[in-house]
């Protein structure tokens, strides 16, 4: 007769099967999610020391190289005398170039240094544009007649100044009473000076009023340049009205580096 303890009857097999089969379950559960989760710390602890820690490569290197007595250098967070330490910190430590370059670049406050570019009211090597905003001094004035000094081995003198009763020849030009005289220039240099940029004005009466330049009449343009030890001469015709020539002022400008040469005195006023 068979012992009923040795055969598990199936009411008995069945519930055991089970348990076995969900505690596996659980344990294999458990175990794929202990290595997803040790997964995702380690692949997160490399970005995680990249962020917030700095680099120690250059520490580690100067940590291994031998100094004079044949021994590692010994670094550590106390610090001691190292190659490193003594050298200066490792080129592109953080913090390093944004206080060097303040300090190596632009003028510091109150050094008294001058912008380039900045000069002296009639410095020399100034451009015409920079002269012409220089207000030019009027040499002493001479008599009209008289040879007036405008530059070292330039004169000039005014001479055959006559009263004609002007046409009238360019735009905005009116006929009338007007100064037809002739400006001589004398060279007495070594070198051919330019009369290019010349300038004459006519002022009259009390008030100095300015005279008006006319094209016609006889006038002609003023020379170019006038070469070493010849002198040129030009035509000049201004309307002035024939009672206010008892003081006149002729005014010569040939170059905005040098002063103005001014001619005064009494014109004819009446034609003849």
């Amino acid at each position: 007769m068979n012992n009923p303890l040795d055969v598990d009857s199936p009411e008995e097999d069945g519930p055991r099967s089970t348990t076995r089969t969900v505690v596996a379950g659980v344990l294999v559960c458990s175990l794929a999610l202990a290595l997803g989760i040790g997964y995702l710390i380690s692949s997160q602890s490399p970005n995680m020391v990249d962020a917030g820690s700095t680099p120690t490569a250059p520490a580690s290197v100067a940590a291994e190289r031998p100094d004079d007595s044949g021994s590692p250098t010994q670094t550590g967070p106390t610090g001691g005398t190292s190659e490193t330490e003594s050298e200066g910190p490792p080129a592109g430590a953080p913090g390093e170039t944004a206080t060097a370059a303040p300090a190596e670049s632009g003028a510091t406050p109150g050094s008294g240094s001058t912008p380039t570019g900045e000069g002296v009211s009639g410095e020399p090597g100034q451009s015409d544009a920079e002269l012409a905003t220089v207000e030019q001094p009027v040499s002493e004035p001479v008599a009209l007649g008289e040879p007036a000094v405008v530059t070292a081995g330039l004169t000039a003198a005014v001479s055959a100044m006559e009263a004609i009763e002007a046409e009238a020849f360019g735009i905005g030009e009116i006929a009338g009473p007007a100064l037809r005289f002739v400006v001589t220039v004398e060279n007495t240099s070594d070198e051919a000076v330019s009369l290019s940029n010349s300038v004459v004005n006519v002022e009259y009466g009390p008030e100095s009023l300015p005279a008006v330049q006319l094209t016609g009449s006889g006038a002609t343009e003023f020379p170019a340049s006038v070469d070493a030890g010849a002198s040129v001469s030009t035509t000049l015709v201004f309307s002035i009205p024939a009672d206010q020539r008892d003081q006149i002022r002729i005014l010569l400008n040939v170059e905005a580096s040098s002063p103005i040469a001014a001619f005064v005195g009494a014109a004819p006023g009446e034609e003849g």
